[in-house]
């Protein structure tokens, strides 16, 4: 993914910290010593790293600039997302989409013909490394709230809550190298292609997540341009707050 670098390059940045961090022979003590800089951009003021130095440094290298804007939206905060969790090891974002026609793509070994469908409204939850997906049932023009209860993905390839804490998706082979240095929209977009754009190969649950056989269902709704039925949905028994936190 290319990057335009010219508005960090073209930034006057000015030096107004510096740390020394001394050690013992053994290495098993440290100490860091903190510097003001002057305006001559001179070390000043030594003394010892305070708590309100090491709280200021952690944000700091949490922050969009050191994170390249990571999960940092290019706007206004679009309706759809529903929380945005950007600490650092703990990045998240959980959003939701409206039932939609989409391009659903099979292997062979499932019988299913490719194209396109109706599915669902959904919620989306991914990090850096997973992506879970589950179904909603609200109603016309309805918005998720925390207590809002999850639907089992009427999809392949979506674990089980019984073996993972989540219903994630196995991905395969999909490149996700969009996830590292994404604005918050390139995410979700990012995310929402990979799975839209891989084929739905197997079965990672011991029964299937909607009502009706679910490959006999996809045979038959395949290039059907009715609404998804959600008399077909089965419960997660959980519900959005159980994602947060």
């Amino acid at each position: 993914m290319s990057r335009d670098l010219s508005t960090h390059i073209n930034k006057k940045y000015t030096p107004f910290k510096a740390f020394l961090i001394h050690k013992t022979e053994d290495r098993e003590d440290v100490y860091i010593e903190s510097y003001d800089i002057n305006e001559k951009g001179k070390p000043v003021n030594a003394h010892p790293l305070t708590i309100q130095e090491c709280t200021e440094l952690a944000l700091c290298l949490q922050s969009g600039e050191l994170a390249n804007n990571f999960l940092t939206p290019k706007g206004l905060l679009p309706k759809n997302i529903l929380k945005v969790n950007n600490h650092a090891h703990k990045s998240y974002v959980i959003w939701y989409t409206e039932p939609q026609n989409v391009q659903l793509n099979f292997t062979e070994l499932l019988e299913i013909p490719n194209g396109r469908a109706n599915v669902p409204s959904l919620l989306w939850k991914a990090s850096k490394n997973y992506l879970s997906v589950y179904a909603l049932h609200l109603t016309p023009k309805g918005s998720p709230v925390l207590s809002t209860p999850l639907y089992q993905a009427p999809f392949f390839n979506i674990y089980d809550q019984s073996v993972v804490r989540d219903g994630n998706v196995c991905m395969g082979n999909v490149d996700l190298d969009f996830v590292k240095t994404s604005s918050l929209e390139e995410f979700i977009e990012g995310w929402e292609s990979a799975f839209w754009n891989s084929s739905f190969s197997h079965m990672n649950r011991s029964v299937s997540p909607i009502k009706s056989n679910i490959v006999e269902f996809w045979k038959s709704h395949i290039g059907v341009d009715t609404p998804f039925p959600l008399s077909e949905l089965k419960s997660e028994n959980i519900t959005i707050k159980t994602l947060i936190d």
